[in-house]
């Protein structure tokens, strides 16, 4: 996803640092710059602006956070050479948590959050297949600093990343949690694509249950979500990205640690707090847990 967007941002016109930890990677990038695949074919871009180190580029305008939710400490502590009192951090990441790790470091007024409906898979070194394309919707923590979302939404729109600002970021976050704690591990657990969910009536016993877990989670926190049918906002979800794998798919699939513990695993957390039973998450975010530890032990 860093490099989707970066890719879109240097075509319009932007001057990007992508700061990758992979040394292959930055030399292919280098060397050869970004390729992002299409429907329709191939588009390219030159890119010679990625690097390990921070102090390569400065400060920045703006800094963009798409690493995994459990990397988000790591990541900020990375970057913080790069950031200013006029820097703006954003973060587009899944998950619970990623706001109160970002605001251990920069304060709440240089922070912003959001979500994405772009997808994008690394294909190799520095070609991407963009999986699909969507809204991006973003907003700021502590609303006196609404102005700093209206500044990315224009930039980002400029680079034809669609996006809105919303007024109500925590609304829009948790709508896309109960999207992710449905999706990602019923898909990584039975290997199958997004769409196929909707093809097996015990998945969708166990997505209504995902959700009502949710949903008392999120009324006791009075989170409003920006949709009226949760289930189907799911559904919309599982039918306009189908043939898509998703992230902790993809992440199963590679022998990579996934982000239960951050979308799911999150509820599970909320719920042991407030007295709250959350069984289905509890025992998703087990399974997926089970299966990361028997693939690094296999």
């Amino acid at each position: 996803m860093g490099s989707l967007y970066a890719a879109l941002l240097a075509r319009s016109g932007q001057k990007v640092w992508l700061l990758e930890k992979d040394n292959e990677r930055i030399a292919a990038i280098r060397r050869g710059g970004l390729s992002i695949k299409e429907d329709d074919g191939f588009w390219h871009v030159p890119f010679e602006h990625i690097t390990s180190a921070v102090e390569d580029f400065g400060s920045a305008d703006l800094v963009m956070l798409f690493v995994k939710a459990y990397d988000t400490a790591a990541a900020m502590f990375d970057i913080m050479p790069a950031v200013a009192a006029d820097t703006t951090v954003l973060t587009l990441q899944n998950g619970l948590g990623n706001i109160e790790q970002i605001r251990q470091h920069v304060p709440g007024v240089q922070m912003l959050a959001g979500t994405t409906a772009q997808g994008a898979n690394l294909l190799a070194g520095g070609c991407i297949h963009h999986a699909g394309a969507g809204d991006t919707i973003i907003g700021a923590p502590e609303q006196p600093v609404r102005w700093r979302a209206e500044a990315v939404r224009d930039l980002l729109s400029a680079a034809g990343i669609m996006t809105s600002v919303t007024a109500d970021i925590y609304s829009v976050l948790w709508e896309k949690l109960l999207v992710n704690m449905c999706i990602n591990p019923l898909t990584a657990i039975v290997r199958i694509r997004n769409g196929q969910i909707i093809e097996h009536p015990a998945l969708l016993q166990l997505l209504d249950q995902i959700v009502a877990e949710g949903l008392a989670i999120a009324a006791t926190l009075r989170i409003q979500l920006p949709c009226d049918d949760p289930i189907k906002k799911v559904l919309e979800v599982c039918r306009s990205t189908a043939e898509n794998i998703s992230s902790m798919y993809q992440d199963i699939r590679s022998c990579r640690r996934t982000e239960i513990a951050q979308i799911n695993g999150a509820v599970v957390g909320y719920g042991r707090r407030m007295g709250i039973p959350t069984p289905v998450n509890a025992m998703l975010t087990d399974l997926v847990l089970a299966m990361e530890h028997l693939q690094h032990t296999a």
